[in-house]
């Protein structure tokens, strides 16, 4: 399936997400460079710095899929991070030791959430997962902070953030194209954790 206007194809890997790989993974030719060893062959996933937090390895883990960095950041983010804690249901670790999220693990496990909390979870694993929402059932049950949040990840997920700006003439076709424009809402800077 493809996102109309975006080119790009928009399904879901195919594999489990304890196996969900980089996307650069599948990359036959490399090439030197980031991602190859001296030998242009693909090497594993190496961390860039000695130590990374487990939000910075949830995040390398969803990098690629603008659903799964967005649905991936709501968690880290709201309600202090605490359900995109290790121990959650829905994060798991593979072999490597990383953590990843099964999103379609969340709506069978939300049991103890308070109201808000539900609709809020709801709506990350519909986000990322093939969990059906109505919005008017779960977003009039989101505080400001949490629905700034979700404008976000919905920005986010569209790849608004890396659209460019197209110039056309009277006549609808292109004369020009610009930079890259800013995401339609972009990430809030002051909520770390909601």
């Amino acid at each position: 399936m493809t996102a109309p206007g975006s080119g790009r194809s928009r399904t879901r890997p195919a594999i489990s997400p304890p196996h969900r790989t980089a996307p650069h993974a599948d990359r036959r030719a490399v090439g030197p460079g980031r991602y190859a060893g001296r030998d242009g062959h693909p090497r594993p996933f190496q961390r860039t710095r000695k130590t990374m937090s487990h939000e910075d390895d949830l995040r390398a883990w969803a990098k690629g899929d603008y659903t799964y960095e967005a649905a991936t950041e709501l968690l880290l983010r709201a309600f202090g991070g605490r359900y995109a804690a290790p121990g959650r249901p829905w994060v798991g670790r593979g072999d490597n030791g990383r953590p990843w999220i099964d999103f379609d693990a969340i709506p069978g496990n939300i049991g103890g959430a308070s109201g808000g909390e539900r609709k809020f979870l709801l709506l990350v694993a519909s986000l990322a997962g093939n969990e059906p929402v109505v919005l008017s059932d779960v977003l009039p049950g989101l505080d400001r902070d949490n629905l700034s949040l979700v404008l976000a990840a919905i920005a986010h997920a569209g790849g608004s953030h890396e659209q460019t700006d197209v110039q056309t003439d009277a006549d609808g076709r292109i004369v020009s194209f610009g930079g890259k424009l800013e995401s339609l809402y972009p990430w809030p800077r002051n909520l770390h954790s909601v």
